[in-house]
């Protein structure tokens, strides 16, 4: 995935990161390899506190909500709402499938950037 991010995103680009950044394993070692400055919408995979440490900007840090309130946290750019979870009105990445008959790009659920379904 390295090689495939690396070849989509130059050096000096900015990239909105929708969750799930590093699931498993020290993420340093990822990072250090990525193109981009990243932005991080954090999923339910994401180590915030660790991220922040190798240079990750958290652009919204309310995942407690979701867990007590069913409240998906979001991060609106001119107009557009980005978000983990799939939520109506939202782009979002949260699903780990590549099924487009169940999550396809756009639906009720929003739009689908996972990157299971975008094939990085």
């Amino acid at each position: 995935m390295v090689d495939k991010w690396n070849s989509f995103v130059p050096p000096g680009d900015t990239v909105l990161h929708l969750g799930d950044l590093v699931f498993k394993g020290n993420p340093k070692h990822y990072l250090e390899r990525l193109n981009g400055k990243i932005y991080l919408v954090p999923g339910n995979h994401d180590r915030v506190k660790v991220l922040k440490k190798c240079g990750v900007k958290i652009l919204d840090d309310r995942s407690f909500l979701y867990k007590l309130l069913g409240v998906p946290p979001f991060t609106e750019i001119n107009g557009v709402r980005f978000s983990h979870y799939p939520r109506a009105g939202r782009v979002f990445g949260h699903v780990h499938t590549n099924s487009l008959h169940k999550y396809p790009f756009f639906s009720e659920n929003g739009v689908n950037v996972s990157a299971e379904v975008v094939n990085c």
